[in-house]
């Protein structure tokens, strides 16, 4: 796993390396939550940055670069934001290692199915501003169908980026909350293939109906907004 890496920080970044290696094995647990064991995993290089020397632009947090085996990450001296990007990177690198190119939706999909709360890993929440950017995009009719969210990865380009992200979110809380996760990746590893368009229909119908249930959940928390 990523906790035997070839470690640096650069630049004036307040973690030592002990921290960092606290928050590493927080994120391995949640994720062999997910993934089950993790010890046949290769090693990567980290290198961790501060805001002045980020090399990446200011829309990113971290970098998980597969062919290299390389994690970048920015350190802001925020500590829940930086555990959130390492378990979001350790994701990509996990996931990375067991498949081959995975799909875009699956790749960002799963490495968001986590969230931060006072420094702990919550599995599994619901995030209510994904939510908000799906259902905007529900009433405005720029909704990316499954069949596309599945298959076009220009989705994930500028102008859709992040409405793509967060159907990739929704998409696989749903996988993991039906159950049906863990077949549909074997499928996918075994034949390169995710689901059949004669399936592609049915499994939208059931995630649509699961949105709308979980906007009714979002328009209560936050106030009662029209629906």
């Amino acid at each position: 796993m990523v906790i035997n890496v070839h470690y640096n920080v650069l630049c004036g970044v307040n973690l030592d390396k002990e921290e960092f290696a606290a928050y590493v094995v927080r994120g391995a647990s949640y994720l062999r939550t997910l993934f089950g064991d993790l010890d046949d995993l290769k090693p990567c290089t980290v290198e961790i940055f501060d805001e002045l020397n980020w090399i990446h632009g200011s829309g990113l947090l971290g970098l998980y670069l597969p062919h290299k085996r390389k994690m970048d990450l920015l350190y802001r001296n925020d500590k829940n934001d930086f555990l959130n990007t390492l378990v979001h990177e350790m994701n990509h690198q996990l996931l990375n290692e067991r498949i081959n190119e995975p799909p875009r939706w699956l790749d960002e999909g799963l490495a968001q199915y986590h969230s931060i709360q006072q420094g702990n890993i919550i599995v599994g929440a619901v995030k209510l501003d994904k939510l908000l950017v799906i259902s905007q995009a529900v009433k405005s009719h720029k909704i990316i169908r499954l069949e596309e969210l599945l298959n076009n990865e220009d989705i994930f380009s500028e102008d859709l980026k992040s409405l793509a992200y967060a159907e990739s979110w929704s998409f696989v809380h749903f996988l993991l909350d039906k159950r049906i996760f863990t077949h549909c990746i074997g499928k996918y590893t075994l034949s390169r293939t995710f689901i059949t368009k004669s399936e592609i229909e049915k499994i939208e119908q059931l995630w649509f109906s699961r949105l709308n249930e979980l906007f009714k959940i979002m328009y209560k928390c936050l106030g009662g907004l029209d629906g």
